[in-house]
C-alpha cells in the first residue's frame, strides 16, 4: 500500500503533503494559511489586484442568494450529505438549516438566524456518487426541489479521477458531447441502475410549479453539472414536446438551475457551451487577495488540455463574500497547485464565504449603496455570532478538522439504490 501511495503522490500531489495522505479528509479546514508560500505563482490563477472589478449577479440569482436558497443548497451538499449528517437521514426526515438574518436594530452585532427544514424526498445512488433529493420548506415560501450530490467519499476516486483527465469520451446519452469518462460511468450508472431520472422526472410531475436546482461542491459540483444537463436533456417521453433540451426557461414550472462551487473541469468548449447555453448555472470559485494578486481555487483550473471550464464562473472573496470576474486557465499538479487548493478549496470556507455573502447582500439592501469595509467588519462579525447559534450538526461540521476519513477501499463497492418518499413505477433503461 506505501508503494501504491508513493505513486498516486506522483500524479496527484494534491492528496499527499509531507506527513499528510490520501486518509485526509478533503473537506478539513485544518490547512495552514501559507497560500503560495515559497512556491511560483501560476498566471493562470491570478485575475487582477484587490480592486478587479467586482461582479453583479444575474437577478434569478440575486434574489436567490437574498432569500437564503443558495446557502440552503450548500449546506444540503455538504453537511446534510451522504457522507457527513445525511448518512443516517431517512427519507422523510427533515435538516434543520440555519440562515443569515440582518439584526432588527442595525447598531447590533448579533441576530438569530432564521431556521427552514427542507424534507428530504430521495436518496440515491452508490458511495462514489450519492445524490439526495429535497423538498424547500414550504412553510417559508420555499419552492424549490433541491438536487444535491455529496463530495468524494472513497480513496481510488483520486486516481479515476487523474486518469479520466487524460482524455473526453462522447456521451450517447446527451448525442455525443464529450465528458469525463469516468463523471460518465458514474452518471451511467445512475440512471441505468439505479432510475435516479426516471424517479427524479415523478418527483417533479408530483409537485408541479417548482424550481429544480442541482447544487454541489468539488466532485459533488461536478456531478451535479453534468447530471443537470443529462436530465435536462433527456428529461421523459412526458415531458419532452421535442428532441433535445426540454428544460430552458426560468421562471415557470420544470426549470433546472444549477449553483456549485469549486468545481473541476469535466467537458470540452463546446459541451461548456452548451450547458451553459441550456441550463441556468451559477458556478463559483472561492479566492482570496495576496499582495498584488487574486487567487482562486486551482481546482477549477484542472484538467489542462482538451477540457474547458463553463462560462461565467464567479470568484467568490473568502474573507468578504464579495463577487468578482474571473479568467479560469489551466492548472498544473504543482507546489502551487496543492497551496492554492489548500486555501480554498474546503467546504468550511465556501460556507462561511456564502454567509458573508447572504449577509453583505442583505446589508446592501438596507444601505442602498457600496458596502464600506467598516460594514465588513460589522458582517463578519455578525456572521461568526450567526455560526454559533447554527444547528448541532452544522456547527459538528465546522469543527472538523483531520480526524474524518475517505472510506476504504477494501472490498466491493457499495451500492445504495434510490430510497423515494413515494413508490415509483418506472421502467428499466437499457444499459448504455
Amino acid at each position: 500500500m506505501g508503494a501504491c501511495r508513493r505513486c498516486l503522490a506522483c500524479v496527484f500531489p494534491c492528496c499527499f503533503v509531507g506527513s499528510e495522505t490520501i486518509d485526509e479528509d478533503p473537506f478539513s479546514g485544518s490547512r495552514a494559511d501559507g497560500l503560495l508560500s515559497g512556491t511560483a505563482a501560476s498566471s493562470s490563477s491570478r485575475i487582477g489586484g484587490p480592486g478587479t472589478r467586482r461582479a453583479n449577479l444575474p437577478s434569478v440569482w440575486q434574489s436567490a442568494l437574498e432569500d437564503g436558497r443558495l446557502n440552503t443548497a450548500l449546506l444540503l451538499s455538504t453537511v446534510y450529505s451522504e457522507k457527513y449528517s445525511g448518512r443516517t437521514m431517512v427519507v422523510g426526515q427533515k435538516a434543520p438549516i440555519s440562515l443569515p438574518t440582518m439584526p432588527s436594530d442595525p447598531t447590533q452585532d448579533t441576530a438569530e438566524p432564521r431556521f427552514v427544514h427542507p424534507t428530504l424526498l430521495l436518496r440515491c445512488g452508490s458511495l462514489e456518487a450519492s445524490p439526495f433529493v429535497w423538498l424547500g420548506d414550504e412553510e417559508e415560501e420555499d419552492q424549490t426541489i433541491y438536487v444535491v450530490f455529496g463530495p468524494l467519499r472513497r480513496k481510488r476516486q483520486f486516481m479515476k479521477i487523474v486518469v479520466s483527465s487524460f482524455g473526453l469520451e462522447p456521451d450517447p446519452n446527451t448525442h455525443g458531447v464529450k465528458i469525463s469518462g469516468y463523471i460518465g460511468y458514474l452518471l451511467d450508472k445512475l440512471w441505468a441502475e439505479d432510475q435516479f431520472g426516471a424517479h427524479l422526472s415523478e418527483i417533479v410531475r408530483q409537485h408541479p410549479n417548482k424550481r429544480v436546482l442541482f447544487a454541489g461542491l468539488s466532485h459533488g459540483a461536478v456531478l451535479a453539472q453534468a447530471a443537470a444537463f443529462r436530465f435536462a436533456y433527456t428529461g421523459t417521453p412526458a415531458q419532452r414536446s421535442g428532441p433535445g433540451i426540454s428544460f430552458t426557461g426560468i421562471g415557470g414550472g420544470g426549470d433546472v438551475m444549477v449553483v456549485t462551487w469549486n468545481g473541476y473541469k469535466w467537458t470540452d468548449t463546446e459541451g461548456a457551451r452548451l450547458a451553459s447555453q441550456h441550463l441556468q448555472m451559477l458556478p463559483f470559485a472561492l479566492s482570496k487577495v495576496q499582495g498584488s494578486h487574486r487567487y482562486v481555487d486551482s481546482v477549477v483550473e484542472y484538467p489542462a488540455g482538451s477540457f474547458s471550464a463553463l462560462p461565467g464562473i464567479i470568484a467568490l472573496d473568502r474573507d468578504s463574500g464579495e463577487f468578482f470576474d474571473v479568467r479560469i486557465g489551466n492548472a498544473h499538479r504543482n507546489l502551487d497547485f496543492v497551496d492554492r487548493m489548500r486555501q480554498l478549496h474546503f467546504a468550511q470556507g465556501v460556507i462561511k464565504a456564502m454567509k458573508l455573502a447572504m449577509l453583505t447582500s442583505l446589508t446592501h439592501l438596507e444601505s442602498s449603496g457600496i458596502v464600506t469595509p467598516e460594514e465588513i467588519e460589522m458582517i463578519r462579525s455578525r456572521s461568526l455570532s450567526l455560526e454559533r447559534r447554527g444547528s448541532a450538526e452544522e456547527a459538528d461540521f465546522m469543527s472538523l478538522k483531520g480526524s474524518s476519513h475517505l472510506d476504504s477501499d477494501e472490498g466491493e463497492e457499495s451500492t445504495t439504490g434510490c430510497t423515494v418518499e413515494t413508490l415509483v413505477a418506472v421502467t428499466p433503461a437499457p444499459s448504455p
